[in-house]
């Protein structure tokens, strides 16, 4: 944890000045980041009992908050700071993601078919709302624009998710990670959503192939897994599952494993142009 240099960073900026709140509830959630929960809250005491006026301070704090399982406390603090603000496409952006925490929870309820289907439209229009309005006010704002395409897809209104993912396609100016991101979430849709199963793997090898370690990263690489492993279930000659995981070996540089997966995709997909690419550029790298 420690060796990690923005944490580093965060704790030398906070001794320079110990005063500065942002750079605590920043220092907090990195800390939250690594397990370090109890340490992190303190840093978040601290800030609410000097800043809880600064929007951005509160946008922060309930992000903790909300990560931790607070969700109900962010919520309070988040609408606080929207009274003050209510054009903040940030704070929008954070009580909406309260709410799509709300929803889950009550999603994993084994009973909320018959007993919460209204608590369900409730919680899907309060995220829907505020995560519109956060890319009203900001529409360059990604991840408020991916979360309401991923909404949209969850209430099923796939016409408003489809046109939502293509005005992501078209965004400028977006970091690898952020690209990652779009792939990852895009691909889970295309999969669990529309059953495009072959469009779904490429945008999730697109976005395992940038290389960014991070919780995304390993969740293009768990899906992928699953899908090959799903597929030579139920069919032990799938050339498809078998190319995934060459694919898969490749990236981690395991070269002997991905020849053996390349090879067992051509042996029943003979004269793949990309298994064939893909195993001369391997075969030649050893």
């Amino acid at each position: 944890m420690e060796k990690c240099k923005p944490l580093k960073q965060l704790r030398r900026a906070l001794e320079l000045n110990p005063d500065d709140a942002i750079v605590m509830v920043l220092l907090a959630l990195r800390l939250q980041d690594f397990q370090q929960e109890k340490e992190g809250l303190q840093y978040i005491e601290k800030a609410l009992s000097t800043s809880a006026d600064i929007p951005q301070v509160t946008r922060y704090v309930a992000k903790f908050l909300r990560r931790q399982g607070s969700v109900d406390k962010a919520l309070m603090l988040l609408k606080e700071a929207l009274e003050k603000m209510p054009n903040s496409a940030f704070l929008h952006h954070q009580v909406g993601l309260c709410y799509r925490k709300k929803l889950f929870k009550l999603k994993k309820d084994m009973h909320y078919q018959s007993k919460s289907s209204g608590q369900i439209d409730d919680l899907t229009r309060h995220c829907i709302y505020h995560f519109e309005k956060a890319v009203e006010l900001k529409p360059k704002f990604q991840f408020a624009q991916v979360d309401l395409a991923c909404m949209y897809a969850d209430a099923h209104n796939y016409s408003k998710a489809d046109e939502r993912f293509e005005i992501i396609k078209k965004m400028n100016n977006l970091k690898a990670e952020d690209w990652q991101h779009i792939n990852l979430e895009y691909g889970k849709y295309l999969l669990y959503h529309k059953k495009l199963e072959k469009l779904a793997i490429f945008h999730l090898k697109e976005g395992y192939k940038i290389q960014n370690e991070s919780y995304i990263r390993d969740n293009c690489y768990t899906n992928l897994k699953k899908i090959a492993e799903r597929k030579i279930s139920r069919n032990t000659k799938d050339s498809v599952a078998f190319g995934i995981l060459g694919f898969l070996h490749q990236v981690k540089e395991e070269k002997p494993q991905a020849i053996e997966y390349y090879k067992k995709a051509l042996m029943y997909d003979p004269g793949n142009k990309d298994y064939l690419s893909a195993l001369c550029e391997l075969c030649l790298s050893i």
